[in-house]
């Protein structure tokens, strides 16, 4: 999981050593409830949530021994109700977390079983506060006392025994559903027609495999499928398609889209299987910066952590080292560990960045301790953890550099508390828990 807030960006890793920390690396869905707190569902380790105010995660597992607790560890969909309730998809159907947060409800899925396949992919409530329930098996509808039945659009557009992959409700009210082989159904409730659109059938529309639906602040529909981005022009009714040129710097990165988010600065995000792309809507381009370790280019997609320098230079912390972009030359260049070379990066994978004015960057990784570049002499300097010494860095994994007073750095360190150093003495001075202290 990696948290983004607009300048850095911090990583979130199963480590066994924290037990309060985020239960798989492998992530199905993410969802911000009313209160704030990030629901993460997982691969194999069931449902966490996050708690932004602690950054503490709260496990929910299943116990066949509880029938409180959550159908399974495999989740993919979570939605919050206008009524406050919490409803998970799993592959072994669906369940409820009331508004109290106390025990799981499973709901009732007679139909569903009798299609052969538990496995819900998505969830959507719409206006009308009824909640569309997408599976491998059809789309269903959940009704009162929490029954699924089945739905079906018209004859000649079956929806049942298709595999939904994405829904949405437009702002008109009509309900998009992409599939995993069979195109894109859109359709209105209680209405007598529908569209079903195809590859090869409907231009503009590039696959039948549909991964993502959004419709953004225009009201513009944008649907992710395995041959690129394709938008939806009511007028026209047809699709405009995006996709990527590798003849072209400012198209698509991939063609395989997953993902789309729209901010509240009306920037459009395209996940794709080669990165993260905007899409400017004044420009029509998409920008994004594609790794390219051995050229210019990031050295590597994962983005760990920014930092802006005085030259409106951009440092750019990786899971797989660091590089320095200059916007104004839109030039790179890379810095990773050389174990053949004590003054390279101590260790390729950053978890913190901080820019100080005098020039010097200060670089936290997660195994590598604290390290400290001077880009005029182009060498870094290393500091970490010695076991024997207690004015040493506490722990070699830095996740938080805070500049302080008179020069100091404040350092979030895992499992060795907080840390004060001064650069100047080279000396770190340790803040750690003490159960027996109560201060």
């Amino acid at each position: 999981l990696i948290r983004y807030d607009g300048y850095h960006g911090k990583v979130f890793v199963t480590m066994a050593a924290e037990p309060d920390g985020i239960s798989d690396n492998w992530i199905k869905a993410l969802y911000e409830d009313r209160d704030g707190y990030l629901w993460i569902g997982t691969r194999n380790s069931g449902l966490d949530r996050y708690d932004p105010a602690t950054e503490s995660f709260k496990h929910h597992r299943h116990d066949p021994s509880n029938p409180g607790s959550i159908i399974s560890d495999r989740v993919q969909a979570v939605l919050e109700d206008r009524h406050g309730n919490l409803w998970v998809g799993t592959n072994k159907g669906l369940c409820r977390l009331d508004d109290t947060r106390a025990d799981f409800e499973k709901i009732s899925t007679s139909e569903l079983e009798s299609s052969g396949d538990l496995f819900i992919t998505c969830l959507v409530e719409a206006a009308d506060k009824k909640i569309w329930v997408g599976t491998k098996s059809g789309l269903f509808l959940l009704g009162p006392g929490g029954k699924l039945t089945a739905h079906r659009v018209e004859e000649e557009t079956p929806t049942a025994g298709l595999h939904v992959t994405s829904l949405m409700e437009d702002k008109t009210g009509r309900i998009w559903v992409g599939t995993y082989s069979s195109g894109l159904i859109q359709f209105k409730p209680g209405g007598p027609a529908n569209d079903h659109f195809r590859a090869g059938k409907t231009p503009g529309l590039g696959a039948d495999r549909i991964h993502t639906l959004l419709q953004d602040s225009k009201e513009h529909i944008w649907v992710g499928t395995d041959a690129g981005l394709s938008q939806w022009v009511e007028s026209e009714k047809r699709f405009i398609q995006h996709r990527h040129d590798p003849q072209d710097m400012y198209s698509l990165s991939l063609d395989r889209v997953t993902s789309l988010f729209q901010d509240d600065g009306e920037v459009l995000w395209v996940g794709t299987s080669s990165g993260l792309n905007k899409w400017d809507t004044n420009t029509t381009f998409f920008q994004h910066i594609k790794p390219h370790p051995e050229s210019n280019g990031l050295v590597h997609h994962l983005v760990t952590a920014f930092h802006e320098d005085l030259d409106d230079s951009v440092w750019i912390g990786t899971y797989n080292g660091l590089t320095h972009w200059d916007r104004r030359r839109n030039e790179f260049v890379n810095y990773k560990h050389d174990p053949n070379n004590p003054k390279s990066l101590g260790d390729n994978r950053i978890a913190s960045l901080l820019v100080e004015e005098n020039g010097l960057i200060w670089i936290g990784s997660y195994v590598g301790g604290l390290n400290r570049f001077d880009p005029t002499t182009q060498a870094f300097k290393r500091y970490k953890n010695d076991p024997d010494n207690p004015n040493s860095l506490g722990s070699n994994g830095v996740t938080r550099i805070i500049p302080g007073d008179n020069g100091t750095l404040w350092l979030g360190c895992m499992g060795g508390g907080l840390n004060i150093f001064d650069p100047e003495e080279e000396v770190f001075t340790r803040f750690v828990h003490d159960p027996e202290d109560p201060r």
